[in-house]
């Protein structure tokens, strides 16, 4: 009887060792990391409240960020402690989700952490993080209770000159800058050899930024892989029907609950086009990405909506990368 309580624990043991690995395996497959600039995360596996909350930890001197909303506990404990230990935190969020059940705005504001946008006329719908004022964190993820669940992507890169570009736009909001409706920005940074991105803020430079999104589509040679929360705006839907006209192969995922009146999806789906609904029935399939002909990865807070580039307060980033692109990829295919 000893001898078969040993043989069943070290069964044990191995089985949960295997599933251990599986799972490890799991993780590193939406958690990638090709040099030493640039980190992508996808969600789920990957909890991105656990993750962004490592860098606020890590942060020595400064967080500042913009969120539309901000309902996890796990990022308010960590910028409340950062706080605590002197590192200077500010933070701003859309007026209309102040006090939405589970919003963590009253805690910071206690704290004189927080303030709300009072100069975008749509939504304050960024979702950017700048660490000591060399790191950048941004994608498609709202800090929230069930983000690990909400399928999103995150990016952090490493980079000086992208951290003083991100931290003019934090500065007009927390300080309630007059906005220069002339000012467009669409700054390319070379952050490493075979790593370039492009860098748009809406509403001012939203109508620079469609154009720019517009003309890439319609200069695809090969593919077109998008991951949409909603896509509304009929010019990106046009464009993505005449490209799969001309054989350019084309493939769409969008979050099922947004399919409506306004919605591209049928249109879409008319024109022939492989286009699939979400397959995370429970919770919002967050995504707000294209990938383009392998190598280029437009990505941010930005849905495919005219309210998008004309009113709301967004960033965007356009990264030309071989091997960024190929893992959105990789992740696109595994979610289809």
């Amino acid at each position: 009887m000893p001898n078969n309580r040993k043989i069943l624990l070290a069964t044990q043991l191995l089985l949960a060792r295997r599933i251990l690995t599986v799972l490890l395996c799991f993780l590193l497959l939406y958690s990638y990391s090709y040099s030493a600039s640039v980190n992508i995360f996808f969600s789920p596996p990957v909890d991105l409240n656990h993750k962004l909350a490592e860098y606020i930890d890590n942060a020595e001197e400064s967080i500042k960020g913009c969120f539309y909303s901000l309902h996890s506990e796990e990022i308010a404990r960590s910028l409340i402690k950062a706080h605590l230990r002197e590192v200077q935190v500010q933070i701003v969020m859309d007026a209309g989700t102040l006090f939405t059940e589970d919003s963590f705005y009253p805690q910071l504001k206690n704290f004189c952490l927080v303030k709300k946008d009072t100069i975008t006329k749509g939504l304050m719908h960024n979702k950017f993080c700048i660490i000591d004022e060399k790191l950048v964190w941004t994608g498609s993820y709202n800090p929230s209770s069930y983000a690990v669940y909400t399928n999103n992507n995150a990016l952090v890169i490493k980079s000086k000159e992208l951290a003083d570009i991100y931290l003019q736009e934090f500065q007009k909001l927390w300080n309630a800058q007059t906005v220069d409706e002339d000012k467009k920005c669409n700054n390319e940074i070379k952050i490493e050899e075979d790593l370039k991105v492009e860098v748009y803020f809406s509403p001012e430079g939203g109508d620079v930024l469609l154009a720019r999104m517009k003309e890439l589509l319609q200069n695809a040679k090969s593919s077109i892989y998008f991951a949409q929360f909603t896509m509304t705006h009929p010019d990106i839907a046009e464009i993505l029907i005449e490209k799969a006209n001309a054989g350019i192969d084309i493939k769409g995922i969008m979050e099922y609950d947004q399919i409506g009146a306004y919605s591209q999806y049928s249109k879409l789906e008319r024109a022939g086009m492989d286009i699939r609904k979400d397959k995370n029935y429970c919770f919002s399939f967050h995504h707000k990405f294209f990938i383009i002909d392998d190598k280029t990865i437009i990505t941010g807070s930005l849905n495919s909506t005219k309210a998008g580039f004309e009113k709301n307060r967004e960033n965007v980033l356009i990264i030309h990368s071989t091997e960024a692109a190929q893992e959105y990829l990789r992740y696109f295919k595994n979610i289809r």
